[in-house]
């Protein structure tokens, strides 16, 4: 990964905010692993690592706040990780986000930065960049129109080394009548939800349903079932005789699933 840093990739120049306008997070969520193409600094104060952000737009193209913060903090000694190129980690605190948020990264002054994330010069979508100066923490204010495009080479398509893990945040599903509703997890950004009924009720529509980020948008696929009652149907008396029934397991109906028929003469 070294060669390919070196001859595909730049580091991000310190001091410097940047975010992702045209990777919209397609769903709603949380961030519960994140993994960055980056180099270990054994220079500095040791002690400030990049920050994977969450951004909101406030007004389209022009003005984002800043919702969500946490520093990509890398444990163990510089001894074994100067020739390591991949970092990954949980975030601290979680950082929450909604359908339509975008991720940004903050890269520290040079002094303090323990860990530099490099940025893809070759694929990747336009990113914008501001100079933000000597701090060590991003501000915690809207980032407004004086955001330039982050270029490398001249090909506006540059891209942070950035790979995030999500747990994903469907609506929840209530039972239908006479039935319930199993949700379970795929993967942490896809689930399934499986409906079944009671004993003596037909399900009528999709058994299962899915919602993930990427295909679905992190909304349910087609329609909540429903549970029909079934009924056998009456049955016509023998003449000179009588019907009667037991009911079967769905006692509300007479003529329900297992219901008995019984059958006299006059």
């Amino acid at each position: 990964l070294a060669t390919v840093l070196e001859s595909n990739s730049l580091s991000i120049p310190y001091e410097q905010q940047r975010i992702i306008p045209d990777i919209p997070l397609n769903c709603s969520g949380a961030i519960t692993a994140w993994k960055v193409g980056a180099e270990w600094r054994t220079g500095g104060d040791h002690d400030f690592f990049p920050h994977l952000q969450i951004w909101r737009s406030v007004v389209e193209g022009c003005s984002y706040d800043l919702i969500g913060d946490t520093e990509l903090f890398v444990s163990g000694g510089e001894e074994h990780r100067r020739d390591d190129y991949i970092f990954s980690g949980t975030p601290d605190p979680t950082v929450g986000f909604q359908k339509g948020d975008i991720l940004g990264m903050y890269q520290p002054r040079e002094s303090r930065a323990r860990v530099r994330v490099y940025y893809d010069t070759s694929t990747g979508p336009s990113n914008y960049y501001n100079d933000i100066g000597d701090v060590d923490v991003p501000p915690m204010i809207p980032a407004q129109n004086d955001f330039g495009i982050a270029t490398a080479d001249g090909v506006e398509n540059s891209l942070p080394l950035l790979a995030i893990q999500i747990a994903i945040d469907c609506d929840p599903l209530e039972d239908p009548e006479n039935g319930t509703v199993a949700i379970t997890a795929i993967a942490t950004d896809s689930l399934t939800a499986t409906y079944s009924c009671l004993t003596g009720f037909d399900l009528v529509g999709e058994e299962v349903r899915t919602c993930d980020c990427q295909n679905t948008g992190g909304l349910w696929t087609g329609m909540a079932p429903t549970c029909m009652l079934i009924d056998c149907g009456g049955l016509t008396a023998p003449d000179d005789g009588q019907i009667s029934f037991t009911p079967g397991v769905a006692m509300t109906i007479e003529t329900g699933l297992d219901a008995v028929a019984s059958y006299t003469c006059s």
